[in-house]
């Protein structure tokens, strides 16, 4: 600056340089101080301390689980136990090393526990009474809880649409025979069977038979034969009563309903029948299965009867795209990939944990025998199913997997304990495009938040804001192998006391499972 007071061009030159090299150094510090305060992924922590993390969550043993998933056991390998649509798997003698190498997949598959059918002649058969021993045994030494049905045969008919021969108003009945035979199944079972289903979808008023040919037909009962509810509650009280002597621990429920039928099931507790029964069933295919109806139905029966079981004979069964691994029988139904049906398998069984069920199973489990010529034989019973048995030249078997399986196993190692994993007590938000969100809380130390949207919404990018910053690194957990898990970008909302998790894909009927850990919270430097 002269002696004027004036600044000279070289002097305002270099003033403009120093002004800029200081706002550049500002902006630089600004985004340093931001990188800083940016929260790492749960990747991005030290590996000891991620192992730290997923021990803590590990899931327990089968055994030390409270979780509904199961499935019908229609695979009882015993000598004259035939499968595939022209029976091209026939057993000349009892054969429990396979029956192992199934019930052992499901317990790494995380069932808590099987149902089996049974029926009465084949007690009178020493190889089938001989299967069922190994398979109590297998399930007890694989943690897994066995469930029966009681139905019924030439011998003794049981309780289904159709069952004269041991109903009330028959002056002939042979109920008191059948509930005989109720017993002396309890007591070969005492201490492993945990809950008998007697009969099976009694107000659908028909039933459905096998041509041989693959083909389902259906048949309806005589009105002057339909089992009322009066009538079955009187059929019910005698078989539960055998059952009880022979074993007092056992759980006994009436029969697994078509669909949910409310009006059915009052009738019944108006009659008494919470005074003898421990649960109610439903059966319910996957589109039926809906939250909101599970939800309502659950809720209606703990009003009437608090301490009820919820148990099923089967959730649901889809048809095939691949007619190959089918029967004929596929009609009208809708037809789905193995992701589609992987999809629906997590939704139906998650929605059934969030609902307090007790015993979930999906229907059909085997899809087709994998022979050793390399031929296929579809699973008699033409549903669309999540496995294969593969018979080698050795005379082994080992088990297939598709895309449902994988589905259901990370369902059932990330949900369990329901009891223990209460609905969390802060607000979570997901937008109005998101149809379904929950967040539960394991341990005090795992939150888990699982999203999805139904039928006919399109897909949507969402931000998730949760009303606390206790639970931090979210991760989304992999719907087909639930060890695998991806980051989540997210931001703490540190004058809200909240957490928001950045753009997350919600699709229609494919739930999204986020998993976050009370941890404290490291940042970038």
């Amino acid at each position: 600056m002269n002696s004027q007071g004036v600044f000279s061009l070289r002097e305002i030159a270099l003033r403009r340089m120093v002004t800029l090299a200081l706002c550049f150094g500002c902006l630089v510090g600004s985004a340093n101080a931001e990188e800083q305060q940016r929260p790492l992924g749960l990747s991005e922590l030290p590996i000891q301390q991620q192992r730290q993390i997923e021990l803590r969550i590990e899931p327990p043993p089968l055994a030390e689980r409270d979780a509904p998933y199961s499935t019908p056991m229609y695979y009882l390998m015993h000598k004259g136990y035939y499968d595939g649509i022209n029976k091209e798997v026939f057993l000349d003698r009892n054969r429990p090393d396979w029956q192992e190498a199934l019930i052992r997949d499901w317990a790494e598959l995380g069932l808590t526990s099987t149902l089996a059918i049974t029926t009465p002649k084949e007690w009178d058969d020493a190889s089938i009474t001989q299967a069922y021993r190994d398979y109590f045994r297998l399930s007890k030494h694989y943690g897994l809880d066995v469930g029966m049905r009681l139905a019924g045969d030439e011998t003794l008919e049981g309780i289904e649409a159709s069952g004269w021969g041991i109903h009330p108003r028959n002056p002939e009945n042979r109920l008191d025979d059948y509930a005989e035979w109720a017993g002396h199944v309890a007591a070969n079972g005492r201490g492993v069977i945990a809950y008998y289903i007697v009969g099976d979808e009694v107000n659908s008023q028909g039933w459905e038979i096998s041509d041989g040919q693959g083909r389902s037909v259906r048949h309806h009962v005589d009105d002057n034969q339909r089992w009322t509810p009066e009538d079955y509650l009187v059929a019910f009280s005698r078989i539960a009563k055998e059952i009880r002597n022979s074993d007092p621990e056992a759980k006994v429920c009436m029969f697994g309903q078509s669909g949910i039928d409310l009006s059915y099931i009052d009738a019944l507790i108006d009659l008494g029948y919470a005074e003898v029964g421990d649960g109610v069933a439903a059966n319910a295919g996957l589109k039926r299965f809906s939250h909101g109806k599970v939800d309502k139905f659950v809720s209606h029966i703990r009003r009437k009867a608090p301490d009820f079981k919820f148990y099923s004979n089967g959730v649901g069964y889809v048809a095939a795209r691949d007619t190959n691994f089918n029967p004929v029988n596929l009609g009208k139904r809708t037809l789905y990939s193995d992701m589609d049906q992987a999809n629906m398998i997590a939704q139906v069984m998650i929605q059934l944990y969030l609902n307090d069920w007790d015993v979930a199973p999906y229907y059909i489990i085997l899809r087709q025998w994998l022979l050793p010529d390399g031929t296929a034989a579809p699973h008699w019973y033409g549903f669309f199913g999540v496995q294969d048995l593969k018979i080698n030249e050795y005379d082994h078997v080992s088990v297939v997997r598709h895309a449902g399986w994988y589905a259901m196993q990370t369902v059932a190692h990330v949900f369990y304990d329901r009891d223990r994993t209460p609905d969390a007590t802060f607000e979570i938000d997901a937008g109005e495009e998101v149809d379904n969100v929950r967040a539960m809380i394991r341990n005090d130390y795992e939150c888990l938040v699982v999203l999805w949207n139904d039928d006919g919404t399109p897909n949507v990018l969402t931000d998730i804001q949760l009303d606390t910053d206790e639970y931090t690194y979210p991760a989304q957990v992999s719907l087909l192998n639930y060890r695998t898990v991806t980051d989540l970008p997210y931001d703490i909302i540190s004058a809200d006391g909240g957490l928001v998790i950045r753009d997350v894909e919600i699709e229609a009927n494919k739930p999204v499972i986020i998993r976050l850990v009370k941890e404290e919270q490291a940042w970038a430097e």
